[in-house]
């Protein structure tokens, strides 16, 4: 089953607690795209 995760919590002095982050994991465990917390940004990713 593919996982998709986005807005990880951050302090609230970071754009009000949640701000950027994401991630793509195919069924088999591998991370096949992320952003970093605190980065603006679209994810694209293949599925």
């Amino acid at each position: 089953m593919w996982r998709f995760m986005v807005n990880y919590l951050a302090d609230r002095e970071l754009d009000g607690g949640s701000f950027g982050g994401a991630m793509a994991v195919s069924p088999t465990g591998e991370i096949i795209g992320s952003l970093p917390i605190g980065k603006a940004g679209i994810l694209y990713v293949e599925v």
